[in-house]
């Protein structure tokens, strides 16, 4: 049977808004044939850059997975990703997406998780 070539749904998602990654930063991709069908997820550091014969690429290089499945990824940015503009693509079974444009960011904090404990607010970013 022929394999599919990966798609993205346009370009990936970052938590601080769409089209911009910053140095380290996660960010997810979705789209369909992302992987051969396998959902799985890195259970350990360092992160793999190939997971169920998967590989997310930033400008070329692959880049950390912590998760994939055929319709998501959940990856990480290198952190000496420089500012300015980066294609994203996706290569599964010797397939390879096309390029999706993003926008860098030389930083791009974001609050990940916010927990109140004994009436104090903790913010984690």
């Amino acid at each position: 049977p022929a394999v599919a070539t990966p798609r993205l749904a346009g370009v990936p998602v970052i938590p601080t808004g769409p089209e911009r990654l910053a140095p380290g930063g996660l960010f997810t991709l979705e789209g369909s044939s992302l992987t051969t069908g396998s959902t799985l997820r890195a259970m350990a550091a360092p992160l793999p850059r190939k997971l169920a014969g998967t590989e997310v690429s930033v400008n070329g290089r692959a880049v950390p997975l912590l998760a994939v499945s055929p319709t998501r990824i959940e990856a990480q940015a290198p952190w000496d990703l420089e500012a300015g503009r980066a294609t994203v693509t996706v290569k599964a079974v010797n397939q390879t997406s096309s390029p999706a444009p993003v926008e860098v960011a030389a930083v791009s904090p974001v609050i990940v998780s916010a927990i109140r404990t004994q009436g104090v607010l903790v913010l984690y970013a």
